[in-house]
Order: C-alpha cells, then structure tokens, then sequence
C-alpha cells in the first residue's frame, strides 16, 4: 500500500509540474510551411526552446531569419512575436501531438501555418551562422544550394544559363579544399548573385565579419570615404585610392561579382559600395 502510494504521489507531483512548467510540453525542433491566401508559401524552422525557465524561440524561413521578440508556450498554445525586419509579425500556434499549426500575421497580411515536430530543441547557439567549418561541411552546403536553389526560385535560369550556374558550382567545388572560410563564402555569394534578380541572395556571415566603421561613395570614376566611426574622423573626406595594395577600380570589378547580374547598374552599385566596407568580402 505505501508503495503504491507512494508513486500515484508521484505521478501526481509530475503531473503538476508538467503544468506548472514556464515552456510548457510542446518544446522541440519543428520544420513545416507558412501560406497565404492567395498561394505564397514559405519554409519554415521553428527551434522552441526552454531558456532560464523561459520559453524562448528562434525562427527562420526561405523568406529570411526573423528576429524573436517574444515567445510563450503554455500547454498546447505557442505564441511568438517576431519581426521580420520590414514589419511585426505573430504566430498563434495550438499542439496536437507532434504537429504545430494555426496562424500567422504579418503587417496586414494572414495566413496558415503547419509544422512538424523533427527532434529535441536545440541549443540557443546551435544554429548562429559559423565560418569554421570543415572541407566536407563546405561541400556539403555547396552540394545542397546547387541542387536547391532552382527547385526553389521560381524561375532560375532567366538571366543565367542552367550550364554556366553549373560551371560556378564546379569551379567553387575545385577551390573548397585549399580556400580560407572568407574565400568560400564570397564564392557562394556570386553564385546566388549570379542568378541574377535582386531578391536573391544569401545571408550575411556573423556580425563580427561584416561590418566597418566606413562608408565608402563614389565620385564618378573616384572613390572616397563618406562617414566614418567613432575615433576615424582623420579618414573622414579622404579619397581611396588603393585596399590592401590592390588599386581601386580592381577591387570595384570584384565587388561587382558580388551583386545581382541582372539588376540595374545603378542598383548594383548601391550594393556593391557596401562591400567596400565588408571585411570579410575585401579580405
């Protein structure tokens, strides 16, 4: 009898637990679709996480990473606040076993949402983006954007020939094995960019590489620093005459291969300035 007793007690200060717990029982890793009503669909991974007692989210989508401002999981009920970087957005998600679905608004606009339970959730930093990766890992993701991105676009080869995209792949492929991480990831970059339209393209590596405190202009065929960081006043209005010993107008033409090919030159001199300010694009 005591034992018995013993473990209904249990189960019973389970049970409370399990309702009392911040993150509630629907935590995990889940992968599925976002759709609207006239037929635009997105891919989405959602990481549902337990954080310091807190539920904690991260979301990315085909349509780009959406920074989390909010999540809550109580029960079978999932809301998460997110901004996509042009407007707020919430999911209103209910549980039904390993499936998350409900809806989603952003700005004006609503649609569905259904996502699949994959596996356990993942660690608030397993999915940051990371340059240190190995020469397999490199293939790997070369492998999966070669075969994934004309699956996914709606029409890939308009600017750029189906041959010459598998040209860039194959040339990138002979470089990953003896290439810095930079190397590489610049060379993903041309390969998307060469695609040609302006919404295509991939996302920068971390922050820590990314940004310098300049920004660079062009004058016609002259190039000068435009504003500058804290401390770098001096360089403020001086012309650029050279990076890293290489002349200027080189390094314009690479920089060039980093922008959307079949976009407006002035368009893609916008983007291109702002390599000029992009460590890991200039190293």
């Amino acid at each position: 009898m005591r034992s018995i007793l013993a473990a209904l007690t249990f189960l019973l200060a389970g049970a409370i637990a399990a309702q009392a717990s911040p993150c509630g029982s629907v935590t995990g890793l889940y992968t599925g679709s976002a759709q609207t009503p006239d037929g635009v669909k997105a891919d989405v991974t959602l990481n549902l996480f337990c954080d310091k007692g807190s539920a904690a989210a991260q979301l990315f989508t085909s349509m780009g990473d959406f920074t989390v401002k909010s999540a809550s999981a109580k029960q079978n009920h999932v809301q998460i606040d997110f901004d996509s970087g042009a407007s707020l957005g919430t999911l209103d998600l209910t549980a039904q076993g390993n499936i998350l679905a409900g809806g989603v608004t952003l700005a004006d606009d609503k649609g569905t949402v259904s996502l699949t339970r994959t596996g356990d959730a993942l660690g608030p930093d397993a999915m940051k983006p990371d340059l240190n990766l190995t020469p397999a890992q490199w293939h790997a993701d070369l492998h999966f954007l070669a075969s994934e991105l004309p699956k996914r676009h709606a029409n890939a080869f308009f600017s750029l020939s189906k041959s010459a995209f598998e040209a860039e792949v194959t040339a990138l492929e002979k470089r990953i094995d003896t290439a810095n991480a930079d190397e590489i990831f610049v060379g993903l970059q041309q390969i998307v960019k060469s695609i040609g339209d302006g919404h295509t393209g991939i996302g920068s590596p971390p922050p820590d590489r990314r940004v310098m405190p300049i920004q660079a202009a062009r004058f016609g065929d002259d190039f000068g620093i435009a504003a500058v960081g804290p401390g770098l006043d001096a360089a403020l209005g001086a012309r650029l005459v050279k990076i890293g010993g290489v002349p200027v107008a080189d390094v314009w033409q690479r920089v060039l291969t980093m922008t959307p090919k079949g976009e407006l030159m002035e368009l893609r001199r916008e983007d291109a300035l702002v390599y000029l300010a992009r460590g890991y694009a200039l190293h």
